[in-house]
């Protein structure tokens, strides 16, 4: 019985490791070319768990390629993001959640004009910095499990 139980227990800690961690952050973006501040509430945030280490997907819509990244150590979460069209990167956002704060920091730089990129210019650059906190609704259904 003992065994069976133990069992039991290390295959619900194995399940749970290939699970993702729900986060809700609220987080001020900053536009670096007007300075503009704009304030955002819960953006839904789904992290891989620590035991997939590194994720990637490919997406494709149409001609448009979407490139995701994740890392994930004990301290950092870091997400990389890459829209490419015909070749050209158009959009690209990097971003770090700290495990244990849930500090979060990243930009968003969108790039699709060749007329802009020509001449050097970013046609948004956005930096963010935030707090992200425990989706309140999934960890009520971890507990109940």
């Amino acid at each position: 019985m003992r065994k069976s139980a133990g069992l039991l227990l290390m295959t619900l800690a194995f399940a749970s490791q290939a699970e993702t961690t729900n986060l809700v952050c609220s987080m001020d973006e900053i536009n670096t070319r007007t300075n503009e501040v704009t304030h955002v509430d819960n953006v839904k945030v789904d992290v891989p768990d620590q035991s997939t280490r590194t994720v990637s997907s490919l997406t494709y819509y149409n001609s448009d390629r979407i490139v995701e990244e994740w890392e994930v150590t004990p301290t950092h979460s870091n997400y990389r993001y890459r829209k490419i069209l015909g070749g050209d990167i158009v959009k690209t956002e990097t971003s770090s959640i700290e495990a244990e704060t849930g500090k979060v920091l990243g930009s968003m730089h969108y790039d699709p004009s060749p007329y802009l990129r020509i001449r050097g210019h970013k046609e948004k650059e956005t930096t963010f910095s935030g707090q992200c906190y425990l989706d309140s609704e999934a960890a009520s259904t971890v507990e109940l499990q």
